[in-house]
């Protein structure tokens, strides 16, 4: 930022009408060198203001960048600056956090908060968590597919941060989660965290996106593909399943798979 002109306050000099006309015309105090005061005043008020426009754009761009707009939405995968982690100076790129986010499939209270997020309330807001490492997780370097997901937990569920049951629970893992996942840090007691069908989609894993460490790693930026970008409101087939139907097509059998509800009493 600038700094004021050293030559401030002015120095204060006897008006030179005050001084007698006999005074010789080369002394600095006759009143025939006013000219030189009014030189020197006039240098001195364009450095102030030369020096208050300066500083006008410096606050400017302070205002500017004090206030850095994460574009937040539910589930991002984002990952924070050097200036929120200097503890990880050399790893921000690939360290990343899932925005918090719910499922709303079955519930609208706490019961619907995914675990493993940042756990921020509103997420769409610019608040970064507290701490600010809440959450994180490293990518490792070179990865090219670094799978990000919410599990839907069956049977037992989790007990969150609030001290609600939780049903849900971010995962992720490099290049193929069916063999290599990790869990956010939950576990309810031998159930698999697994992507068992992986690339199979499945409404017991809701895809979040991946990173990619791998094709810009070199310059120290990670890419992102982002898939779910907003809370979740339907999971699969919704409430209903898919039905096999054996039919007939140019004479030949085959199995279809119809979404909807078996008929009360019709089996299923």
């Amino acid at each position: 930022m600038s700094k004021f002109p050293t030559n401030l306050p002015l120095k204060v000099q006897p008006p030179r009408f005050e001084q007698s006309n006999l005074v010789p015309m080369r002394d600095s105090t006759s009143p025939y060198g006013i000219w030189k005061d009014v030189r020197n005043h006039a240098t001195a008020i364009n450095s102030i203001i030369e020096t208050i426009g300066s500083l006008y754009r410096d606050v400017t761009m302070l205002q500017q960048s004090a206030a850095p707009d994460f574009k937040f939405y539910p589930f991002k995968l984002y990952n924070l600056t050097k200036d929120f982690r200097p503890d990880i100076e050399n790893k921000t790129w690939r360290t990343f956090t899932v925005r918090a986010g719910n499922v709303l499939t079955k519930y609208v209270d706490s019961r619907s908060m995914v675990q493993g997020t940042d756990d921020v309330t509103y997420t769409d807001y610019n608040f970064i968590p507290s701490p600010v490492s809440h959450g994180s997780f490293e990518v490792p370097i070179s990865s090219s597919n670094f799978w990000v997901w919410i599990h839907v937990l069956t049977g037992s569920a989790i007990t969150g941060s609030s001290g609600s049951n939780e049903q849900y629970i971010v995962h992720y893992g490099d290049k193929n989660p069916a063999t290599n996942y990790t869990s956010s840090g939950k576990s309810v007691g031998s159930q698999s965290y697994a992507w068992d069908n992986f690339p199979s989609s499945s409404t017991q894993n809701i895809p979040i996106g991946y990173i990619d460490t791998a094709t810009s790693g070199a310059m120290g930026r990670a890419l992102v593909r982002q898939y779910l970008r907003s809370d979740v409101l339907n999971v699969g087939a919704s409430s209903g399943s898919f039905i096999p139907v054996n039919v007939c097509i140019n004479g030949v059998d085959t199995t279809l798979f119809i979404n909807g509800f078996f008929a009360s009493g019709s089996g299923g």
